[in-house]
């Protein structure tokens, strides 16, 4: 076994660690605070009401208020000169907007079916115009997805694995609204629990605050990002 006595190569090591320890202590600190706070909530049912976790409670309106926030900083970033790549900003900023009029429940203005499901194409109680405008959403939203799949995904990768601060929000983002999507699942299938509701809309509202941050902190990189 070869054992590494390099003494310069220990401290690159040692320095690198600190390096990402401190690009990320924002992130880290954020998602420590939301574990203990959604710890505290889950553990004691008579802190909030029920209805502060349902579709029209306080903690919706947190996550549409930093998914909002999360809109207009692209919408800012799109017109801003001092950024490249204004069109990519103002194609998530197009993401975004579906994304909000999602949590927001908009179609249930015009239907009670979920649009995102496909045979709700094929139900004659949901006018033409709503699933051509439906499937029309759909197919750009899919095409722009695919576009940053391509353009972007090597660079996330990258970027998480050398501790980029973005990088590790954006992945941190990922997890988080995808066991959103798995707890939203569980609820349709087996039933409404306080308990699983509530892990939902906070996994949701974490999801959307670690958005912003991964925007904000890819668009204005601090020091230590950029070292």
């Amino acid at each position: 076994m070869h054992i590494n006595n390099n003494p310069t190569l220990t401290l690159k090591l040692e320095k690198n660690g600190i390096h990402k320890m401190k690009t990320n202590a924002l992130n880290f600190s954020v998602l420590f605070t939301l574990l203990i706070s959604s710890s505290i909530v889950l553990s004691s049912p008579g802190l909030l009401s029920i209805e502060t976790f349902r579709d029209t409670g306080a903690a919706s309106f947190i996550g549409m208020g930093l998914i909002s926030l999360g809109l207009g900083l692209c919408l800012f970033l799109s017109i801003d000169r001092k950024q490249t790549g204004r069109l990519d900003w103002f194609l998530l900023a197009f993401v975004y907007l579906v994304y909000l009029m999602r949590e927001a429940d908009f179609h249930h203005a015009f239907t009670s079916e979920s649009l995102t499901k496909l045979d709700t194409y094929s139900l004659p109680d949901v006018p033409l115009e709503i699933r051509l405008a439906s499937a029309t959403i759909l197919l750009v939203m899919a095409g722009i997805l695919i576009y940053f799949m391509i353009r972007y995904a090597r660079p996330i990768i990258a970027g998480v694995f050398s501790g980029k601060n973005w990088a590790i929000a954006f992945l941190l983002w990922f997890v988080l609204l995808l066991c959103s999507q798995v707890f939203d699942r569980s609820i349709a299938t087996s039933g409404t629990h306080w308990k699983l509701t509530a892990i939902e809309e906070l996994l949701e509202v974490a999801a959307a605050l670690f958005a912003v941050l991964a925007i904000t902190q890819f668009a204005f990189p601090g020091r230590h990002n950029t070292e």
